[in-house]
């Protein structure tokens, strides 16, 4: 080293990327005199993935009101968890099927129509663009359908069957016609939270109450309601579907 360069000086040192981050450290003393150097060299974050870094991959859990299997319209509370995607600094998009999506690891959604599948689908990016994708099914019911319940009524020492057929469910209000003994009733209902459901006849002579305890069960294929008025006032009435009213 000669001397010049241990006298006070500034220098313009012009270095290129390089793809590994090195830490050089110089020191010099002349009469005193200390000059120290630090250089920190390197290319990007060190969080940032390289070429030859694990491809992404994607992981879209579902749970329909808290692990229920089939949602309902307009009230059923469906979460999607890509937590479990790997890869570094990612990107999410869950599109869910409906026209809708988000783009964060955690989204709840709740749909609109029912009587449909809907394949929602994860996509995940890293920042050098590279992509991975997964879908799930998400089975969605509604109203709307024939509902029919046969009990043993005591004090008429009989049984009874009852018909609730739903013709319209639109948003969470629905409606349709009730028949006891084949005479028709017009009525209108309204599926309510934790997969409730109302019911009343349009002439006020009676009600089906099938709010929490009672609602729809988990796959959607029938729904307890406690029934005010008529022959089975008082008890409560499962009413089975005559049909998958959903798209499986």
């Amino acid at each position: 080293m000669s001397k010049d360069m241990l006298r006070p000086q500034c220098y313009l040192i012009s270095l290129a990327p390089v793809p590994s981050r090195i830490r050089v450290v110089t020191s010099a003393l002349n009469s005193g005199l200390a000059c120290s150097v630090l250089l920190t060299l390197g290319c990007g974050s060190p969080s940032e993935p390289s070429l030859s870094s694990p491809s992404p991959t994607a992981a879209l859990s579902v749970t329909i009101d808290g692990g229920e299997l089939t949602a309902i319209q307009a009230i059923s509370v469906v979460t999607f968890d890509a937590s479990q995607s790997t890869g570094s600094a990612l990107r999410y998009r869950i599109s869910f099927g409906d026209g809708v999506s988000a783009d964060h690891a955690f989204a709840t959604h709740v749909f609109a129509m029912g009587r449909a599948t809907y394949k929602s689908q994860l996509t995940v990016t890293d920042p050098l663009g590279r992509i991975a994708t997964t879908t799930a099914d998400v089975g969605v019911a509604s109203a709307v359908g024939s509902w029919t319940s046969r009990s043993y009524i005591p004090r008429l020492d009989r049984y009874e069957t009852y018909q609730l057929s739903v013709q319209n469910h639109v948003g969470s209000t629905f409606s349709g016609t009730y028949y006891s003994d084949g005479q028709p009733a017009p009525f209108t209902g309204e599926v309510l939270p934790n997969r409730g459901l109302f019911i009343a006849l349009n002439d006020g002579t009676m009600t089906f109450d099938g709010r929490w305890p009672n609602g729809f069960d988990s796959p959607a294929f029938s729904f307890k309601a406690m029934v005010s008025g008529g022959a089975a006032d008082g008890t409560v009435q499962r009413f089975d579907s005559l049909y998958v009213h959903y798209d499986r």
